[in-house]
């Protein structure tokens, strides 16, 4: 089982240059593209999706005694950090891409490209000494490789629909130990994050999950895919 903190922003189209430009000064990142298979479901805390032959399932829990809840690590970005546990799986078989959406509305193929720029232990370390905020985090905590911090740009799409773009800020590691390190990351990686032409609110603020809940209506199966489309292609 691993442990999560994440907090996450989506947004319709490509991301701006501005944006780009911003990641890239973060240094290094790696770079992913795949497609990711998504169970139907209504319920946002639950996310179950094949990937690469394997299936992982998460579990968003409630904040209490958990972490999460609201941040704002910059001027013009605020979300709603949450708590998750997540299992993987080898199969044995996965279904092929032409035949896992409407074929039969149980999964919905996501496209993904993404760049991930994570902080090791002793960088978030680094980080949580620089902090200028007070925080409970102690530098301690991540020398030992207890957390890690990453952050994420994704530009991703459903079925055939139009793009969007999201980020993720999440810290991973011991369950006690993610918490108090999220904030000052996030500061870190958003302290030249372009707001004022493209700010991130709570609003925009929620997972794959509730992405693909806000896309998929309670109707019949048949009705799903124009449901869907329907909501890409509505302006925010």
């Amino acid at each position: 089982m691993d442990a999560t903190l994440e907090v996450r922003w989506f947004r319709k189209g490509a991301p701006p240059a501005a944006v780009d430009d911003w990641f890239a000064a973060l240094g290094a990142a790696k770079k992913s593209v795949r497609t990711d298979l998504y169970l139907h479901t209504p319920d946002p805390a639950i996310n179950v999706k094949l990937r690469a032959g394997k299936a992982q399932a998460k579990r968003r829990l409630p904040p209490d005694g958990n972490g999460g809840g609201p941040v704002q690590p910059a001027e013009g970005v605020e979300g709603c950090a949450k708590p998750w546990r997540k299992f993987s799986f080898k199969t044995r078989d996965q279904p092929a891409l032409g035949e896992a959406g409407q074929a039969s509305g149980l999964w919905t193929p996501v496209e993904k490209d993404r760049d991930q720029h994570t902080l090791d232990p002793g960088e978030l370390a680094a980080v949580l000494a620089d902090d200028p905020a007070p925080s409970d985090a102690k530098a301690g905590d991540v020398e030992a490789g207890d957390v890690e911090a990453s952050i994420e740009l994704t530009r991703t799409r459903v079925d055939d629909g139009p793009p969007w773009w999201t980020i993720c800020v999440e810290t991973e590691g011991a369950p006690d130990a993610l918490d108090a390190p999220l904030v000052p990351a996030a500061r870190h990686f958003f302290a030249d994050f372009p707001a004022a032409s493209c700010p991130l609110d709570v609003d925009a603020s929620f997972g794959y999950a509730a992405w693909l809940c806000r896309m998929d209506r309670p109707a019949a199966p048949a009705q799903r895919g124009a449901q869907r489309r329907a909501f890409l292609t509505t302006d925010s």
